[in-house]
């Protein structure tokens, strides 16, 4: 595996399973923040001239609240052993997500496809730039893949054993919305 120079800057992730080794003196915390201080503003960095561009066509993605993940980790314990998937109940569409968030985000925007190659290319050049330079790669070949290919996750093997995915993106908009008006998320 070779680091770029961004990516061996980043801090090791803090964190502690159950059983692992002694707890931390400062263990890591899960809480939801009153806004999104990842996505949003790594979509908003698309935009240039009102235009988002996305590699591919639209595609169906899988999405996991953050709530509903917690939930699955609160009730694996009970689970046998194994590997579920956790997502929201239903995939979403691409292209509907980054409008929607933009928007809830106050970031209206039209999108524009590009060729998954083309995305791929520009990717290369960016993360070989990173190399040199202590900027983040504003793309990188895993984000064009993560986005460019439809990913639906089967999660019936957790629903089998009484999970159910409560939360969507919809209500994470809605809640957000709602956050905005009372001026709880910054703009």
């Amino acid at each position: 595996v070779v680091l770029n120079g961004w990516i061996a800057r980043q801090p090791l992730p803090r964190t502690w399973i159950r059983g692992s080794g002694p707890r931390p003196a400062s263990p890591a915390t899960l809480r939801q923040p009153t806004g999104d201080p990842h996505l949003a503003p790594r979509l908003r960095r698309l935009i240039r001239a009102g235009i988002a561009a996305l590699p591919g066509p639209n595609v169906r993605l899988s999405l996991t609240a953050v709530q509903n993940l917690a939930d699955a980790c609160l009730a694996a314990p009970a689970w046998p052993a194994g590997a579920y998937n956790i997502a929201d109940a239903e995939a979403y569409w691409r292209d509907r997500v980054v409008l929607d968030v933009l928007r809830a985000h106050g970031t209206p925007a039209r999108l524009a496809h590009v060729p998954i190659p083309a995305a791929t290319l520009l990717a290369r050049v960016a993360e070989t730039l990173a190399t040199v330079s202590p900027a983040q790669p504003g793309l990188t070949r895993y984000a064009v893949d993560q986005i460019a290919r439809s990913v639906v996750l089967d999660i019936s093997k957790a629903v089998a054993r009484c999970w159910q995915p409560r939360h969507t993106l919809v209500g994470y908009l809605a809640a957000l919305s709602r956050s905005a008006r009372a001026g709880l998320v910054p703009g």
